[in-house]
């Protein structure tokens, strides 16, 4: 027991001495240093053996090497307390928000955990001729309820306040943090306040609006059974992601306020100081600034005139970018959604002799992205008739059906040809009586040789061209 509590008293006094960066090389060197000893202690007892005895020779070793140590210890060697002291002073708990520690302490350097009662606390604690501010075992905890910091326990040494380097450039690349002491287990705990940014609507995921109200709130970092602190500030910045941040504005909780600007990635730094002075380490937030609407792109209707006998088949599209994306497009024919029981989709194809009836038209498509930002693109277009495509009408109800004959049919082409031909040289007056003998046999056919509903339509088709002779 002696020799394991001298040998032991002898390690702990080195590392004391050589400070923290250097204690395993004392542990190494004080290991190798003793068990040479041992070693060449065996050696020069064995030769004294073999050439003077067993005894008492071996013992006379001994006997001196005791009589030195008493000696460099009573001359030379001093007591490591001093050292300890200067050590400890240099690694009191210091509360930096950044990384606080909770329930734990600090032993030279070392991070301790709650071991108060067991074996191993004990021991140490009882034979331990080190008298350090935390004991092995101890937890120390972090106090501030008021504005005013506590001073330390009289037990404690007091640290000068501490910089901490950090990755914003707006302070310098340093904080600095001021120390703060409890030798107390459980009396009292950090309150690190935490600051939250909350995103009203419109939103989708990251994707916000200039008109999406954002807010930043905090909690004071105390808990259900503690004595509120509360929140003195919040600081904020918002800046284009990439791009030099400015400096903090700092306000009152809550801070409320939108992103104005161009589109593109925006960053939220942001950081609560609570009325104790604890400052949380600041974090951020990322968002994306979407304000544009979908582009889009209508390839079909175009902008020119159309035949009546024309099969117009629809095509558009619609694209975010680099926005929130596409939520919804809707394409509308003069107004309506729907077009003879069917929608306008794109790829919809329509008849427009059976379906459209002549003059101006409106085609509009309306996409909206997920952010609420609406585009809309229109096309004008007008369905025309010509002298070839009444002859065009004629074949597609005759193909249809709805002309019960090909003699019928015959028969009304022959008169389309010679109004044709009188239209051509410029004989409206002619075309038109040819025109009207058309529009006579349609009439007398109607409902019988001819649907009705198409007699009607290449009535009007004849009509036009009897107004609009050139």
């Amino acid at each position: 027991m002696n020799q394991a509590l001298s040998w032991s008293t002898t390690v702990n006094m080195k590392i004391d001495l050589v400070g923290p960066p250097r204690r395993g090389l004392a542990m190494g060197l004080n290991e190798a240093a003793g068990y040479g000893a041992v070693a060449l202690t065996a050696l020069a007892t064995g030769f004294i053996a073999a050439r003077w005895g067993m005894r008492p020779q071996p013992f006379f070793l001994g006997i001196a090497y005791a009589g030195l140590g008493l000696g460099l210890s009573a001359l030379f060697v001093r007591e490591t307390r001093a050292h300890v002291r200067q050590e400890a002073a240099s690694h009191e708990i210091i509360e930096a928000a950044t990384d606080p520690l909770v329930g734990t302490g600090w032993i030279n350097d070392a991070v301790i955990d709650d071991l108060h009662g067991n074996f191993f606390s004990e021991v140490v604690q009882v034979f331990s001729n080190i008298n350090l501010d935390l004991k092995v075992g101890e937890v120390a905890d972090v106090c501030e309820f008021t504005t005013t910091p506590a001073g330390p326990p009289a037990s404690q040494h007091p640290t000068l306040p501490l910089s901490l380097l950090v990755d914003d450039s707006s302070v310098g690349g340093q904080i600095t943090v001021a120390p703060y002491w409890s030798n107390q287990h459980n009396a009292c705990a950090p309150f690190v306040p935490t600051s939250t940014l909350t995103i009203g609507s419109p939103k989708f995921g990251a994707f916000v609006t200039s008109n999406t109200p954002l807010a930043i709130t905090a909690l004071d970092g105390t808990g259900p059974n503690d004595q509120s602190i509360g929140v003195a500030s919040i600081s904020y910045r918002v800046y284009p992601t990439g791009t030099t941040p400015p400096a903090f504005t700092v306000a009152p909780p809550p801070v409320q306020f939108t992103i104005p600007g161009a589109d593109g990635s925006y960053t939220i730094d942001m950081s609560a100081t609570n009325s104790a002075g604890i400052v949380e380490a600041p974090h951020s937030v990322t968002v994306v600034l979407d304000n544009a609407p979908p582009s889009i792109g209508i390839v079909s209707p175009e902008a020119r005139p159309y035949t009546h006998a024309e099969t117009l088949t629809l095509s558009f599209s619609e694209s975010d970018g680099a926005g929130s994306g596409v939520a919804s497009a809707t394409a509308s024919l003069d107004g309506a959604l729907t077009l003879n029981g069917h929608g306008l989709a794109s790829g919809q194809a329509i008849n427009l002799l059976t379906e459209l009836a002549l003059g101006p038209h409106s085609f509009t498509v309306q996409s909206a992205d997920h952010v609420n930002n609406v585009g809309q693109s229109s096309v004008l277009f007008t369905i025309v008739v010509t002298a070839d495509s009444i002859k065009q009408d004629v074949t597609q109800f005759l193909a249809a059906g709805l002309i019960k004959n090909a003699g019928l049919a015959n028969s009304l082409l022959a008169k389309l040809n010679a109004a044709a031909d009188a239209r051509s040289r410029g004989q409206c007056g002619t075309a038109a009586n040819q025109y009207d003998a058309f529009i006579h046999a349609l009439q007398a056919q109607a409902g019988k040789g001819v649907d009705a509903n198409a007699a009607a339509i290449m009535t009007a088709d004849a009509q036009y061209l009897i107004a609009n002779c050139p």
